[in-house]
């Protein structure tokens, strides 16, 4: 068989857990003896045993749980509710005691349905196999989803674009990213609530940047510890490195993206995710909103700006100004390049101004 690095496996299901429990893809349910996991793809068990053990009735569970590696699903289980990752659905505690499973608690727990509001809002609703559902209670279900919808609620998570996620963030480590002039551009790793690993890293690299962190976290900068280490830290598994962990006073909500540029675990130059935005920015701690750097350019002085690289069909485009560039066949596309997520200048400071400029020149481009 082949040998494993237990530890880099069980990073990897600990990784894929956070993501799918994040994205609410997992559903827990109660089952005999432990809960039950739906994912997209299928159903599995989840057992609980009395020396804490757990096992799963996946197959990378049966492949190497004897080894010691919890599946994603075992790993998911903490995530989705600490409290009752410990013992089986079938007691935990309950206002009246502690609930024993039996014959009448089974039968009231064996059923779920996913159904649609006529709003396409999903309901899963619980089934009894003791009595079918009355069509006077099915209407109480469907006016309660409709108060709810007239109260406020909305059927989808409000500001988010195609691929955005929204994630609240409960800690941060501060690093250092050496750029090729030996200056240096700090960098935040954002981590879950209820995760140990990081979700992305944040880039500061304007002055704007930090104000807009400190804002959003209530911390400062420079007061954090410094990590100078190679790799990102998992939190709560070494003393040593959680003193570089800083646990925020309040969480903070983020949207992150998938990154298309990213080949999978071996790509080592892009990012599998990107930061995107802090969701509700806080002002600035003088009170003053925080602007972004192209703010601070007119339309003629980005006009002015260096393009900073050009394409394999144009390489002359390096060093014309973003003006010139807009007036070529596809210069939209250059200008759209360089003010999208996917160009990220970090430290370079000329690459910085030209993201700015592009963002001003696609706009004056808009038709009225």
């Amino acid at each position: 068989m082949q040998r494993f690095d237990i530890p880099f496996e069980h990073q990897k299901r600990q990784q894929s857990a956070e993501e799918a429990v994040a994205q609410g893809l997992w559903e827990f349910l109660p089952a005999a003896g432990g809960w039950q996991v739906r994912t997209p793809r299928d159903t599995y068990v989840i057992r609980l045993f009395e020396d804490g053990s757990k096992t799963c009735t996946c197959l990378d569970h049966r492949r190497y749980g004897a080894f010691g590696l919890d599946c994603k699903h075992i790993c998911g289980l903490p995530l989705w509710n600490p409290q009752e990752a410990t013992a089986p659905a079938s007691t935990q505690p309950t206002e009246k005691g502690v609930n024993r499973m039996t014959t009448e608690n089974l039968v009231r727990e064996c059923g779920w349905v996913k159904l649609f509001h006529p709003s396409s809002a999903q309901v899963t609703i619980p089934l009894s196999l003791e009595k079918p559902i009355l069509v006077a209670e099915a209407q109480a279900l469907m006016a309660s989803v409709t108060s709810l919808l007239q109260a406020g609620f909305s059927v989808e998570m409000p500001c988010l674009e195609d691929g955005e996620h929204e994630e609240e963030i409960g800690f941060v480590v501060r690093r250092a990213k050496v750029n090729s002039d030996e200056s240096e551009t700090p960098v935040v790793d954002l981590y879950p609530v209820n995760a140990n690993f990081r979700r992305v890293a944040k880039y500061l690299n304007e002055e704007t940047d930090v104000r807009e962190f400190e804002a959003a976290c209530s911390l400062s900068l420079q007061t954090m510890p410094l990590y100078e280490g190679d790799n990102t830290i998992e939190r709560g598994k070494n003393p040593k490195l959680d003193k570089y962990v800083v646990a925020l006073k309040r969480p903070v909500k983020i949207v992150w993206k998938f990154n298309p540029r990213y080949e999978g675990e071996n790509d080592k130059k892009n990012p599998k995710r990107m930061f995107v935005r802090w969701v509700n920015g806080a002002p600035a701690p003088d009170g003053n909103v925080v602007l972004s750097p192209s703010m601070w350019l007119s339309l003629e002085d980005a006009m002015a700006v260096p393009c900073p690289m050009g394409s394999k069909s144009h390489p002359e485009y390096k060093g014309m100004t973003l003006d010139q560039v807009a007036k070529t066949e596809d210069g939209r596309k250059v200008l759209e390049y360089l003010a999208g997520d996917t160009y990220r200048p970090n430290g370079d400071k000329n690459g910085q101004k030209a993201k700015a400029a592009a963002t001003i020149l696609l706009a004056s481009l808009q038709p009225a």
